[in-house]
């Protein structure tokens, strides 16, 4: 699955989804313009109504993403979400700017990790 937010008019985002839409080919394929920030925010916020009592949240940071990194996390994945608790178990890359972290300085914002960084966030249920 892949989420992305492309800032602009449709035709830009037609453009930088290119990629994803002829050669991968997705299953399901669903686009919805926002009009603002804010509601991009809260866009997934209908899902905090089906999270059951227990969920898991974790995150790392990585420095890199790598192809056989990313096909080793997806074989982990198969192989992890056969067991029947795990079949809800997902898990988030957060591809960005990653030069764009490290604008601000470490003592500038309370969110101290400021050297280019990308986030992998791992939701079990």
């Amino acid at each position: 699955m892949l989420m992305t937010y492309v800032s602009g008019d449709a035709a830009r985002a037609k453009k930088v989804l290119h990629p994803f839409r002829d050669t991968v080919k997705p299953i399901t394929d669903r686009f919805a313009s926002l009009p603002n920030l804010f509601a991009v925010a809260h866009v997934a916020d209908a899902n905090f109504d089906t999270i059951p009592n227990r969920v898991n949240l974790q995150g790392a940071i990585v420095s890199d993403i790598w192809s056989d990194l990313i096909l080793n996390v997806w074989d982990r994945w198969c192989e992890f979400t056969k067991n029947d608790d795990c079949h809800q178990t997902s898990i988030l890359w957060e591809i960005d700017r990653p030069e764009k972290i490290c604008v601000a300085g470490k003592a500038d914002t309370a969110f101290h990790a400021r050297d280019p960084h990308y986030t992998v966030l791992v939701y079990g249920k």
